[in-house]
């Protein structure tokens, strides 16, 4: 059975188990592969929940990237991979849009590598710290999320689930405690199904529609809203994003005005004729 037959980490977890267990060592240490041998298992390795039109998007940068390098007398890879061997191949933990800029271009060549040599356990929390300058930023309810992946489906140290996810100490600690009430009170309960989020508020005992955090609520209306701009206007802001700033200020200087302050600029200083849209 493959990985991507299951959308669960804590099942698709156990299928690698068994094929590292079955498998054998690498026969070599790599430092480029070709793209056809790399395994993409994004249930374990890919904590991030991405928009589809920011990664698009992203993807879209990092292809200009690889034609721009390919056009000099000496081709300039993007930042090495990060794989990780699986018992019978090499399996991507880091690089996932650099990965899809590659197959979009149809790059032939190899592409570099890096290889990480740890525990599976200790890949998967690698998959998460990974944060190389190819990568997208995650929300805090991403974050967490990421964090409770790690808690429930690894047996990562306490410090060890901290660097990996940059989540507080107390807040893996309290994590970990909602895990091992659920499982004692609820034995059947798929953790695996559950954000971080609504196990929380099942170990407390309320209903998942009696609260949602402010930080969650405000991501899904930022995620929505982006998603509405993207849609509406595709990329005509990023080539002129002046556009934008005035747009928004005709829509209501109140807005503009607001978002000067919070960047401490005062609005009476600021002037509209020479804004760089790129200083904010």
């Amino acid at each position: 059975m493959n990985p991507t037959d299951t959308n669960s980490l804590v099942r698709s977890k156990v299928i690698i188990e068994g094929r590292i267990k079955a498998g054998s060592p690498p026969p070599a240490i790599p430092n480029s592969l070709p793209l056809e041998s790399i395994e993409i298992i994004p249930q374990v390795f890919q904590h991030r929940e991405d928009a589809q039109w920011a990664s698009d998007d992203h993807v879209q940068t990092l292809v200009k990237v690889i034609k721009n390098s390919t056009k000099a007398a000496k081709k300039k890879p993007l930042e090495p991979l990060t794989v990780f061997w699986i018992g019978d191949g090499w399996a991507l933990i880091d690089g996932h849009h650099r990965y899809k800029a590659y197959k979009a271009i149809g790059y032939a060549d190899p592409v570099p590598v890096t290889v990480f040599s740890g525990t599976l356990d200790e890949a998967i929390g690698q998959a998460l710290k990974g944060n190389s300058k190819d990568k997208l930023a995650m929300s805090k309810s991403e974050k967490t999320n990421a964090a409770w992946r790690l808690v429930i489906s690894t047996g990562l140290s306490l410090n060890q689930l901290v660097d990996a996810s940059t989540i507080s100490k107390p807040t893996i600690i309290q994590m970990r405690n909602v895990m091992r009430t659920l499982k004692e009170t609820d034995p059947g309960l798929d953790l695996d199904e559950l954000t971080w989020h609504q196990a929380l508020r099942k170990y407390q005992g309320k209903e998942e529609e009696d609260f949602e955090p402010d930080f969650e609520w405000r991501d899904k209306r930022i995620a929505k809203v982006a998603q509405k701009l993207s849609d509406t206007f595709g990329k005509e802001f990023k080539r002129k994003p002046e556009l934008f700033w005035e747009a928004v200020r005709k829509y209501d200087s109140n807005l503009t005005d607001h978002f000067l302050k919070m960047h401490n600029v005062d609005p009476e200083d600021f002037s509209w004729s020479k804004a760089d849209p790129n200083e904010f």
